[in-house]
């Protein structure tokens, strides 16, 4: 897998893929098996706790008055779990409007961790003003009202969203944030691993991806899609159309209820190069009545809609 980069040419989208870290997490995974071995070594430790204390601009002292939150703490518990063979994520399935999910929560001393230094990393990346799900000031009636007055509107979801963003993607944000910020790619491939590989769980049918869960994981998946958002918005702002983005629902609506199917249709296209789309979650609406983001909207005012009003909603299989 590569880092996301999107080149625009001549109104169209030519999706050329620029960079490609698949080398450099070969690399550290020929050199670390598993996913905290390179805590073992102490050289390593001091060089990525270096890099992680540069990258949060927090020091080797104690976090809230708490000896246990500091960094050298933290690997350390980190490393016991490895030492004991327990697991990092606490992996359970629930039952949520019908539906079996999977979930997988880190594990008091990862939660530590990633709360406390990784997620200060991770906000570092860009994030496209049109992505609004688990961003700060955002609701889902702010998101909404971006598309009011809708004439027409297509929405569509990724399938299995993060099972889908693949360790590759999470290896690639992490590499190109710190190789920019040290310009050492030695340590920002061990950083970088090291990262990704807590970021991730595995799937027996998909490998390492993100899990449904950590903290991190919507964040982390936001700023993975910003090319994507660039490619898709430019495009929107050549048909006139607007658009939004609600983690992995996709958003796209003109005021014009006529506006042709294929134009709006061209935006699943940008997505499905890189992530599977939800035939199943796939609606182009122009009724008076508009389902969005679990809302039903009539004209400016947007309610609540039941679970009965979303199924009447028909899919659509635009390929």
């Amino acid at each position: 897998m590569v880092l996301l980069d999107l080149r625009l040419k001549k109104g169209l989208l030519d999706r050329t893929l620029l960079i490609n870290f698949q080398n450099e997490l070969l690399e550290y995974k020929t050199n670390f098996r598993h996913t905290l071995s390179i805590l073992e070594s102490e050289k390593d430790r001091i060089e990525i706790s270096d890099v992680i204390l540069g990258l949060t601009e927090k020091k080797q002292i104690s976090l809230f008055n708490d000896d246990s939150l500091t960094l050298d703490c933290v690997l350390e518990n980190l490393l016991n779990f490895k030492k004991n063979n327990r697991p990092l994520y606490q992996r359970f399935n629930k039952e949520i409007n019908g539906k079996l999910r999977e979930f997988s929560v880190p594990q008091k001393p990862l939660e530590v961790f990633l709360k406390n230094y990784v997620l200060d990393i991770v906000v570092q990346g860009q994030c496209h003003l049109q992505s609004h799900g688990c961003e700060n000031g955002y609701s889902v009636r702010d998101s909404i009202k971006k598309h009011i007055p809708i004439g027409s509107i297509l929405s569509f979801d990724l399938s299995n969203a993060f099972r889908n963003l693949s360790i590759q993607y999470v290896f690639d944000f992490y590499y190109s944030l710190i190789l920019k910020k040290t310009k050492d790619r030695r340590l920002s491939i061990k950083t970088a691993g090291f990262l990704s590989t807590l970021s991730t769980i595995y799937y027996e049918d998909n490998g390492y991806a993100l899990p449904q869960g950590s903290i991190l994981s919507s964040k982390l998946f936001n700023r993975v899609l910003y090319p994507i958002d660039e490619a898709i918005e430019y495009y929107c702002d050549k048909k006139n159309f607007i658009y939004t983005r609600w983690l992995d629902d996709f958003n796209i609506s003109s005021k014009n209820k006529n506006v042709g199917e294929e134009d709006l249709f061209k935006t699943i296209e940008i997505v499905r190069d890189y992530f599977p789309i939800s035939e199943k979650k796939t609606y182009l609406q122009r009724e008076k009545v508009v389902y969005l983001l679990g809302h039903k909207v009539i004209g400016d005012r947007i309610g609540l809609a039941n679970h009965k009003e979303l199924e009447s909603r028909k899919s659509v299989k635009p390929f």
